[in-house]
């Protein structure tokens, strides 16, 4: 017990120095934090990808997606949706078929639709949505880029859905590993089946195209149906493009945004078009040609492995954090010890009148 006295409050027999923070023991210290602080950093940097993929990190990735899901909810005025096992079974199918087939799509090379994942979960639905992303595993930055896009916002506010089902895996886009996320919302019924709607677009003769240019990114949407349509626009991420016919009846428009494709495709949403049929709107999304894969910054890294480690070795960083919090603490009363000291031995009485007047207003208070 003496040595921690000796170590940590300044006394005679110190000569009122502790012995924590002389100059070679304060350097030592000051080192191993440093030092333990660098191991953390170095092994989130060089830790392999498929560590940011385990099973605990979607877990808590899904977790965070519907507890951002609802705040946005709460936070417009709606109210919020409930986890369900059996839509949690369909996203996390067509997550898993999104990795396995490597397509970024709402609808799979065999041509299944999310209507399909929903009936082999055994959902059955008055009311139905789902929203894809591909990214990186930053909830975050995934509930963003969902509510600046129009028409996934409308599907995370929509008052039909009352219930939720995440599910996020693993696969590979450009040969790097990505995240895929399926996100479904729905509303049970057990009597009413929803009729199948059919799909206006011609998906071999549709697609959406990137550029990167000179002050951004042009996106150039091209679609084309089997059915005359009135008119035609299209919704990438946060820009709506008018659609203009050809002669040969597809529809073609292009808008410039602003941020780069580094910047834009850190989280990749589908376009969607908009066609006016018969008086009446319908809505269907359009793939890419082709998908930007976005570098990650350090700093990116860092968060992202941060975020994953601390889903699969949560003890690591709490250990790091006790470790950092009990030096802090110690170092804390080394230095107020010092500072109460010093002013006691010098101005003696300074230190009693301030003393008194604090047990005073504590008197006070208590009172």
């Amino acid at each position: 017990m003496q040595r921690v006295i000796d170590a940590f409050i300044p006394h005679e027999g110190n000569d009122y120095q502790p012995h924590a923070v002389r100059g070679k023991r304060a350097r030592q210290y000051a080192g191993a934090f440093v030092a333990m602080k660098l191991i953390v950093v170095i092994a989130i940097l060089t830790a392999p990808s498929s560590l940011f993929m385990s099973e605990r990190s979607f877990a808590a990735l899904e977790a965070d997606l519907i507890a951002r899901t609802n705040a946005e909810r709460v936070a417009h005025g709606h109210a919020a949706v409930a986890p369900d096992v059996q839509l949690e079974q369909a996203a996390t199918s067509r997550a898993v078929d999104l990795g396995t087939f490597g397509y970024f799509s709402h609808v799979g090379p065999n041509g299944q639709e999310f209507r399909d994942f929903l009936a082999a979960a055994r959902y059955p639905f008055a009311a139905a949505g789902e929203n894809l992303a591909m990214g990186f595993s930053d909830a975050q930055a995934i509930t963003e880029a969902w509510m600046a896009s129009p028409t996934h916002r409308a599907n995370i506010l929509a008052d039909d859905y009352v219930d939720i089902g995440v599910g996020a895996a693993r696969g590979t886009f450009g040969g790097r590993p990505v995240v895929y996320i399926a996100q479904h919302l729905g509303r049970r019924s057990d009597t009413v089946a929803a009729a199948p709607v059919a799909s206006f677009l011609d998906r071999e003769r549709s697609v959406a195209d990137w550029a990167a240019v000179p002050g951004g990114t042009m996106i150039t949407v091209t679609a084309s149906s089997h059915v005359f349509v009135e008119s035609m626009t299209a919704q990438a991420y946060d820009a709506m493009i008018p659609l203009v016919v050809r002669d040969d009846g597809a529809y073609v428009g292009s808008a410039l945004l602003s941020r780069s494709p580094n910047e834009l495709f850190r989280v990749q949403l589908l376009p969607v078009i908009t066609a006016r049929i018969g008086g009446t709107e319908h809505m269907e999304p359009v793939a890419w040609s082709s998908v930007y894969v976005p570098r990650q910054s350090l700093r990116e890294r860092f968060a992202a492995g941060s975020s994953a480690l601390t889903a699969v070795r949560p003890e690591l960083f709490r250990a790091a954090r006790i470790v950092f919090g009990i030096g802090l603490i110690a170092f804390a009363i080394v230095l107020i010890a010092s500072i109460v000291t010093q002013t006691h031995r010098r101005h003696p009485h300074i230190f009693g009148r301030a003393a008194v007047l604090v047990i005073l207003l504590a008197f006070l208070i208590a009172l």
